[in-house]
C-alpha cells in the first residue's frame, strides 16, 4: 500500500506507533519533531487509539538513554554499553518522567507465543529483521491495519498502511 501522510489519519483509526515517531517527538528532531507533536496531540485528544509494543517501549527508552547520555556525560552512542557497564550508577540522574508519561497514552500490546510464531513467517515473507517483524505480527494478531513510523521496512507489507510524518521544509510548502 502507498504510504499517506501522519496528518491524515482517519479518526477513530487504531494505529500502532514506531519507535521513530516517538522519538522524533521526544527529541522534538529539527525535520520531523514538530508533525510528531501534532500526531501525539491528537492522540491525547482521542481521535484515534495509539498502540504500542514492549519492543517500542525498550528501542525508545533506549534512544532516550543514548540522547542523554551524549548531552549530559558527552558519551558516544558506540560507547554507550560500555560505559554503562562501567559506570551504572550514571542512570541514576536519567530523566524519565517525559518517556514513561508517554507510553502512558497508549495501549501497550503484549508479545507472546502467537506474535512470535507469526513473526517467523513475516522475516521470510516481507525480509523483516526481527523487531520489526515481532512488531508487525503484533499488529496482525491484534488486526491492526495502520502504522505510524518512517521505516520504509513496511512499506512492501500488503496489509499494512504506512503514515509517514513529513518533514518540516514539506510542511512549509
Amino acid at each position: 500500500m502507498d504510504p499517506g501522510n501522519l496528518r491524515n489519519i482517519p479518526e477513530d483509526e487504531k494505529v500502532f506507533i514506531d519507535t521513530n515517531i516517538l522519538t522524533y517527538y521526544l527529541l522534538n528532531d529539527n525535520v520531523y519533531g514538530s508533525e510528531c507533536n501534532n500526531f501525539i496531540k491528537r492522540i491525547e485528544e482521542e481521535r484515534y487509539y495509539g498502540f504500542v509494543s514492549p519492543l517500542v517501549i525498550s528501542e525508545t527508552l533506549f534512544n532516550m538513554i543514548k540522547a542523554w547520555a551524549f548531552n549530559e556525560h558527552g558519551v558516544r552512542p558506540k560507547d554507550l554499553i560500555r560505559v554503562i557497564k562501567e559506570r551504572p550508577k550514571i542512570l541514576r540522574d536519567m530523566p524519565i518522567d517525559q518517556t514513561s508519561e508517554l507510553f502512558d497514552l497508549f495501549f501497550v500490546l503484549p508479545i507472546g507465543e502467537a506474535e512470535v510464531k507469526e513473526s517467523y513467517k513475516l522475516i521470510n515473507k516481507y525480509y523483516l529483521l526481527t523487531n520489526d517483524a515481532l512488531n508487525a505480527a503484533t499488529m496482525k494478531v491484534n488486526r491492526i491495519n495502520s502504522i505510524a513510523s518512517n521505516d520504509r521496512d513496511f512499506f512492501n507489507i500488503d496489509w499494512i498502511k504506512c503514515w509517514l510524518p513529513d518533514s518540516q521544509d514539506m510542511q512549509k510548502r
